[in-house]
């Protein structure tokens, strides 16, 4: 048998033209905003923050998560990188997003082209082939149920984890259409290293080796795998790593399938799920932007009867999956399509308790979709029959126009991506009854615009609608609180927080905002009562905690400040401050060295923060060192003008929020010593005279 090219005659036409079409319909979408899950990930995520490579940044962005497991190592890589050469600007993840899916519609061309080679398909006419390839590898690329996976930037990880599955399935089915040693064993290698890499960017790709025995069954029924006994040997080795690497996969998600924190049950939401792939089937062989959303409102299925249509869902799907089963051999191309489509939901879309639906899960089970409409369109255009002499003119104009009316969709869909305000908008608009819409658009877009009305009525109107976690509406009425507390309307937010409280009794925002409002209104004695309770309740939160130490200095406890300090020292967020709590601590003992040493350490740590110095200053006044005190005075006006400088003291002095810092100690000199420059500078302009 002749050997069977990996990249066949026209792939370099092909290529271009997959690009040109993925680029043109994904055009609109390059300045698209960061989105929901975008800032968890990566905006907000210090580990994605790639400043430096070196060996430690590597394995703090390959451990993004929890500086402990990997997670989704190889995604995350790339998002490192993408921040490493233009930081927190959109432009160039949506370019390296929109890089990848074009490389996957070549992939799939690829992988459609060599399928129609197999044994069980073999289509000699290579143009036929190319034909079949192209157009199921632009309409799957072109779909607009393809934008929340391109253009939704962290969805890179489902984008990118179909890369190297679709490399690995090529690779096997490259190694399978060409039966001699070195090839055939070193692409099986080849393939392997592409599912690692695969399931290093989602942990959906451990659905692979699935994949790869329907390719087995169906394509290739009638071809041994080996006749060799060397050979057969290292592909069984290779199987069974395989299949650890899947065990290993399956063993390590178990904390998915804990479904503590949603509103619905394991079951529930197995039964849910048909009507959920009804749904997103609809949404592909019907598309229509008008159907796509960031959120839906799906019902939850309590039983095969309630709602009466999760029968009927499980109905419809019965019927292709039995089709595909009993007819895989009279049909293999429709059958691999069905069953690959099904195959690749079993992980996000059956017990493990992941929210209800996403349309990015569709990315990669929809690969194969319009492999069989392709098939039949070139069965049409190329067998001389005339019964399909008047098919032919509207296939001639159809296909271009199924192309182009689907990349209209895409491009129709990027505008509801643009920004927070418009894709929340879209949402609630075509999700009225689920809060998300609601919620997101106040903390994503009016809270941040400072319209706090409107923020407010939105988180009120979020509070009143379902929602699949239990935790969101304890954010919801938490979110609600510090909105109130920024209009001063302290009641209100002490009720929004209790009630954030009532629903999530561990969670720590809430409880800090309430000793937030003892602390801005001076009850201090309450306010360390508050922080007490809620440690003894189960609040962990290192926020919480410098509260006390901040509490305890305003209340003159010197001694229980530095313990509570001394705890957050190493602290990535609370650490500086903490040194700079320990020095007025010291301070209040009249421990003038120790308060010193911490004041410098943090001077060190920060030389351009003013806090530090005043310390310093403070210590030096209280030792009666004039000289040393004017230094620090100088190294503070070289970083801060007059104004700003005064600014800052006064909001430092005055705030209760802020670490109290003796007055006496530091506003004086200062003020003496500007006064003294003042009139010596007066003094070298009337000599100057």
């Amino acid at each position: 048998m002749n050997q069977i090219k990996l990249f066949p005659k026209n792939t370099l036409s092909a290529s271009f033209l997959l690009i040109f079409l993925v680029f043109l319909v994904y055009s609109n979408s390059f300045n698209s905003s960061w989105h929901l899950d975008d800032y968890g990930n990566i905006t907000n995520n210090a580990n994605i923050h790639l400043t430096q490579i070196t060996p430690e940044s590597i394995y703090r962005a390959t451990h993004s998560n929890n500086l402990v497991n990997f997670y989704r190592p190889i995604a995350c890589l790339t998002f490192a990188f993408n921040w490493y050469f233009g930081g927190s600007d959109v432009w160039g993840y949506h370019l390296v997003n929109t890089l990848i899916h074009a490389a996957n519609a070549i992939l799939l061309y690829l992988v459609v082209y060599h399928l129609l080679s197999t044994p069980k398909v073999s289509l000699a006419n290579n143009n036929q082939k190319i034909f079949i390839a192209l157009l199921t590898a632009s309409t799957w690329a072109c779909h607009p149920i393809q934008v929340q996976a391109v253009t939704y930037i962290v969805q890179r990880m489902a984008s990118i984890a179909t890369l190297f599955y679709l490399a690995s399935l090529l690779c096997y089915l490259y190694a399978r259409l060409n039966h001699f040693s070195r090839t055939e064993i070193k692409f099986f290698f080849y393939s392997f290293i592409f599912f690692l890499f695969a399931y290093g960017s989602k942990e959906n790709a451990a659905l692979l080796p699935l994949s790869l025995i329907l390719t087995e069954i169906i394509f290739f029924q009638i071809r041994p795998i080996f006749k060799n006994k060397k050979k057969k040997f290292i592909f069984i080795v290779l199987s069974l790593a395989v299949a650890t690497l899947s065990l290993f996969v399956l063993l390590n998600t178990t904390s998915y399938f804990n479904s503590s924190g949603r509103t619905f049950t394991t079951m529930e939401r197995f039964l849910t799920q048909p009507r959920v792939i009804c749904l997103y089937l609809n949404q592909i062989l019907f598309p229509s932007p008008q159907k796509l959303s960031i959120i839906h409102d799906i019902n939850i299925s309590t039983s095969f009867f309630s709602p009466i249509t999760t029968f009927v869902s499980f109905i419809i799907l019965t019927f292709p999956l039995l089709f595909s089963l009993i007819y895989y051999k009279k049909y293999p191309i429709v059958s691999f399509a069905i069953l690959f489509y099904f195959a690749n939901h079993l992980i996000e879309s059956t017990i493990i308790p992941l929210e209800i639906i996403f349309e990015h899960r569709n990315y990669l089970p929809s690969l194969f979709l319009f492999f069989p409409l392709a098939f039949l369109a070139s069965h049409i255009l190329y067998m001389e029959q005339p019964r399909f002499r008047l098919l032919k003119p509207i296939l001639y104009i159809s296909v271009p126009l199924l192309v182009i009316t689907l990349g209209l969709g895409t491009l129709s869909r990027n505008t509801a991506w643009v920004s927070e305000r418009t894709l929340w908008a879209d949402a609630m608009e075509k999700a009225p009854f689920s809060a998300r819409p609601a919620h997101n658009l106040a903390w994503g877009y009016y809270s941040k615009i400072g319209d706090i009305d409107t923020a407010i009525s939105l988180y009120k109107k979020a509070v009143t609608l379902k929602e699949e976690t239990i935790a969101r509406p304890s954010v919801a009425y938490s979110n609600l609180g510090e909105l109130y507390f920024e209009k001063k309307k302290y009641k209100q937010a002490f009720q929004a927080w209790e009630k954030a409280i009532e629903i999530l009794p561990k969670y720590w925002k809430p409880h800090y905002g309430i000793c937030k409002i003892y602390i801005t209104q001076g009850k201090w004695e309450k306010a360390l009562a508050w922080t007490e309770e809620s440690f003894r309740n189960g609040v962990i939160s290192t926020t919480i905690l410098f509260a006390k130490g901040l509490i305890n200095l305003h209340l003159n406890q010197p001694e229980e400040a530095i313990t509570t300090f001394q705890q957050l020292l190493h602290n990535s967020s609370f650490g500086h401050s903490s040194r700079i709590g320990l020095g007025l601590a010291f301070l209040m003992q009249k421990k003038y060295k120790a308060a010193h040493i911490s004041f410098q350490l943090a001077h060190i740590k920060k030389p351009k923060k003013l806090k530090p110095l005043l310390g310093l200053i403070a210590v030096e006044t209280a030792l009666g060192n004039t000289d040393t005190t004017h230094t620090y005075i100088d190294k503070i006006l070289k970083i801060r003008s007059q104004e700003q400088l005064f600014k800052e003291m006064q909001y430092i002095f005055a705030s209760n929020t802020s670490l109290p810092f003796p007055e006496e100690l530091i506003k004086q000199p200062i003020t003496k010593y500007l006064l003294h420059e003042s009139i010596e500078f007066q003094k070298r302009l009337l000599v100057g005279k």
